[in-house]
């Protein structure tokens, strides 16, 4: 959605994964609606659908209301249609809270935070091939808490040792909290984890893959 490291890193890991990419911009979506796509992934800076945009983000974000109204329809009527949503780190998942697309409280720690994370997978939907005990990355994190209209698929483990190795200033409240989480009545997954981040997670990529093809 933007350019960012999260987004690049995504779009090449897709790529590598062996997806057609289309890159689409905000005003695009908006103009265009989403008709012939199967799948939207959001990766990237919420800034891009706020009217407060910064320089860098000028050519790339929303320039109005009526832009930003009708980028939300379209995406609601892509989900509503039974188009696949996938937001990847924090500041996708809060342009989905957004949005309105999930009710989720959204939870976010420093800018610069971050680090080697142990997560615990659920095995099963986008977590297959993952596990207990398990690695991820975070950068700028963000857990998932309200969660009762989700499936849950992966958490923080629940122990102070959860973080690894890294920077991530008072992450206590991240302990063993929701970092994967799948919407029960929408086909919306939230991705806390940078699964593509600078093309260097290579390990994480079979989320995006899972998250695309689980019905």
């Amino acid at each position: 959605m933007n350019k960012q490291q999260s987004h690049s890193g995504t779009k090449l890991a897709l790529q590598r994964l062996g997806f057609q990419v289309t890159e689409l911009t905000p005003s695009e979506v908006a103009a265009n609606g989403l008709d012939g796509f199967d799948v939207f992934v959001y990766s990237g800076t919420e800034n891009v659908i706020s009217l407060n945009l910064s320089a860098a983000n000028k050519e790339f974000g929303l320039q109005n209301a009526d832009e930003y109204n009708a980028f939300k329809q379209h995406v609601t009527a892509f989900v509503n249609d039974g188009g696949k949503y996938i937001a990847v780190g924090a500041g996708a998942s809060r342009a989905t809270k957004t949005l309105g697309l999930t009710d989720d409280t959204i939870n976010v720690g420093g800018s610069n935070s971050n680090g080697i994370v142990r997560v615990d997978y659920s095995g099963k939907g986008t977590t297959a091939g993952y596990g207990q005990d398990d690695i991820g990355f975070v950068y700028r994190p963000v857990w998932y808490t309200n969660t009762g209209n989700d499936i849950v698929e992966a958490t923080f483990d629940n122990t102070p040792g959860f973080f690894k190795a890294g920077h991530w200033k008072n992450r206590s409240a991240a302990q063993g909290a929701a970092v994967i989480v799948r919407e029960q009545n929408a086909d919306v997954t939230l991705i806390g984890l940078e699964a593509g981040f600078r093309d260097h997670t290579d390990y994480l990529f079979r989320l995006l893959a899972n998250a695309i093809w689980e019905r």
